[in-house]
């Protein structure tokens, strides 16, 4: 069978991460660049264990049929009860109560399939990851910034030495 799909995802990232780092020798910047990285991927793995018991645990079905029925009991006896009260305001009473009750059991039919795109508020989680690919980017992008402008002003330092060294035999 094929893997999935977030267990690729991380073992990429763990492959990303490794081919960055890979031929950089020992300097201590960039395996603490690399500590960091893996530490956010252990994190996202965490993070993807915790999802996939989310998306696992389902709400028993007797507790739903249960708290169905008595829904529907409570919203249908209602009327009967508050009629003699409330006369013609009964009605708009009833609407409310039933809008918000049944917009709750609606609501947490919802929430309890929180990744299916085919919902209409599910969790956009492509665009967690691709938010967790950006800031890996942009560290990497910082790390190799941060090497050659090292390499810059070793150049520079250099020459200002050198330039310095000239100065101080040339004579006067």
């Amino acid at each position: 069978g094929s893997k999935p799909p977030p267990l690729f995802c991380l073992s990429m990232c763990r492959r990303a991460v490794k081919r960055c780092f890979e031929g950089r020798g020992r300097d201590a910047d960039a395996a603490a660049l690399r500590y960091e990285l893996n530490k956010r991927v252990d994190f996202l793995a965490s993070q993807v264990g915790a999802l996939e018991r989310l998306r696992a645990t389902k709400i028993p079905e007797i507790y739903v049929i249960h708290l169905r029925t008595f829904l529907f009991a409570y919203l249908i006896s209602m009327p009967f009860v508050f009629v003699g009260r409330w006369g013609w305001g009964t009605i708009a009473a009833v609407a409310c109560v039933s809008f918000a009750l049944l917009g709750i059991e609606g609501a947490a039919t919802e929430c309890e399939i929180p990744f299916s795109a085919t919902h209409a508020n599910h969790l956009r989680m492509d665009q967690y990851v691709m938010g967790c690919f950006d800031n890996v980017a942009a560290m990497l992008e910082w790390q190799d910034e941060r090497v050659d402008g090292e390499r810059r002003g070793e150049v520079i330092r250099a020459s200002v030495d050198v330039g310095v060294a000239i100065k101080a035999e040339s004579p006067r």
